[in-house]
């Protein structure tokens, strides 16, 4: 059994799955060049975002800012550093050991 992934524009998840399933058809294997053929199940559909949503680690400084140590888009994997320095707009720095890191502040933005 081979697994595909792929990506529609539709206004439904039924019109995704048939959309999806359309597309599917027209994929050749990657060693032979042979299209896909047989039964095609869909195991789920799912809302994306036209835009990325960010993951954002960080405080909120004593004069009130809060500040980002770290970002990543969501669904990606990071490595949390040894040892990073942040510092707000005023110029107020702080550094976060890696233990810190869990005890951060986290919140999602997205970009438009």
């Amino acid at each position: 059994m081979n697994v595909l992934g792929d990506r529609a524009r539709a206004n439904s998840p039924a019109e995704a799955a048939t959309l999806s399933i359309e597309n599917l058809k027209k994929t050749k294997c990657r060693w032979c060049d042979a299209l896909a053929q047989g039964i095609y199940n869909v195991l789920g559909t799912e809302e994306v975002s036209f835009y990325p949503i960010f993951l954002y680690f960080g405080y909120t400084c004593k004069c009130g800012e809060k500040v980002k140590v770290l970002e990543t888009e969501e669904g990606y994997s990071f490595d949390i550093p040894e040892t990073i320095t942040a510092s707000c707009s005023k110029g107020h720095s702080r550094t976060i050991l890696n233990r810190e890191f869990l005890s951060l502040e986290h919140w999602k933005e997205q970009t438009q």
